[in-house]
């Protein structure tokens, strides 16, 4: 063999070496991973077994609008404002149903909470990152994008708590059953964001007990609620199973909770993703109504009104979040599942209430 051919030959072995060296970089990465915390399994009672049947609260739906692709984030403000995301957006809303575009980002947001300052801390799943968003719906700069070691993938809900700091669900495009990579993080009044709990298959909807106690979490893939018995803002003693939940049947789509809430008497409402349905659940974790939403993939929930007597729901009918969706208004007047009341003596509706 001549040098040349010799000298082309090392060529394009180097040119090979280069490109799939890099592809499979990882095969040949042998330093430890860094160990994600993981919150201990609680080792008591096993959740209540799901009722034969459960029955069904049919409450008049009041479309209130529509909009082009999958809605979710609901919230409301101090004033009576609502917020709902919808693809790239945020837009806001009257009782009535009169909207505008609130807030683009750039992205596309999903859930939403108001600060005591009046400022808006949003989930937006394109630019892996919680936002800090001004009441005129100008953007402030991130508040979290994760940690150096476990940066954000799909921010997906969010929930304040009542030191003044967040925990929000990092759920993950490739976390499932299988692989179970979802994670939660806590950031802290001083802004600071650390790793709560990790190995979850998909967590997605968020909610603090009433007392502030317990943090309830919703896992998509495992069709489940987990509570986490707190002990400070962003540690827990312990979790466990608080509730399995209805596996789809005959024309259901999924069995996927997302968006949750909780009522005056701290029972927690469910929007049931794929099942046309908010499932309810009492303090205990059994599952003691079930309120027919309209859509099949029931998304957001939010409690509004003088008496949180009005419970708002938006979804849509087909795989998210690039289909047309809708949002309803369901009167919960005559029911005793209503959103938790301002505190004694306050002016407004108050802020963590208006959230749930």
């Amino acid at each position: 063999m001549n040098r040349r051919l010799l000298w082309m030959f090392a060529g394009v072995l180097a040119l090979a070496a280069g490109m799939y060296g890099y592809r499979y970089r990882h095969l040949f990465d042998f330093s430890r991973p860094v160990p994600e915390p993981e919150v201990a399994w609680d080792q008591g009672d096993p959740p209540p077994p799901l009722p034969d049947e459960v029955p069904l609260i049919e409450l008049d739906l009041e479309p209130l609008f529509e909009m082009k692709k999958f809605g979710e984030g609901l919230v409301f403000d101090a004033d009576g404002w609502g917020y709902v995301s919808t693809g790239d957006r945020i837009e806001r809303f009257t009782l009535a149903g009169e909207r505008s575009t609130w807030a683009v980002t750039g992205g596309m947001p999903l859930g939403h909470v108001i600060q005591p300052d009046g400022t808006h801390l949003v989930c937006d799943v394109e630019r892996r990152a919680v936002l800090h968003i001004a009441a005129d719906g100008s953007e402030l700069g991130v508040a979290s994008s994760g940690t150096p070691d476990f940066p954000l993938r799909r921010p997906n809900d969010i929930e304040l708590d009542a030191h003044g700091g967040f925990y929000f669900s990092d759920s993950a495009m490739e976390s499932n059953d299988q692989n179970r990579v979802g994670r939660i993080f806590h950031v802290d009044a001083a802004g600071v964001t650390r790793l709560f709990d990790s190995r979850l298959a998909n967590p997605n909807g968020l909610a603090l007990s009433l007392d502030g106690k317990r943090l309830f979490a919703a896992e998509d893939w495992l069709n489940r609620i987990h509570e986490y018995r707190l002990t400070g803002p962003g540690r827990a003693a312990s979790k466990r199973v608080f509730a399995n939940l209805p596996a789809k049947q005959g024309d259901q789509l999924d069995n996927q909770p997302d968006t949750l809430r909780l009522d005056a008497e701290g029972n927690l409402l469910v929007a049931h993703f794929g099942m046309k349905r908010v499932q309810v659940l009492d303090r205990d974790g059994r599952l003691i109504h079930s309120i027919p939403s309209g859509m099949w993939n029931t998304g957001g929930l939010a409690f509004a009104g003088p008496e949180r007597e009005l419970l708002f729901v938006s979804g849509g009918n087909d795989h998210e979040p690039h289909t047309p969706a809708v949002l309803v208004k369901i009167d919960l007047s005559a029911t005793n599942i209503r959103g938790p009341r301002p505190p004694a003596g306050s002016s407004s509706p108050g802020l963590r209430s208006a959230n749930r």
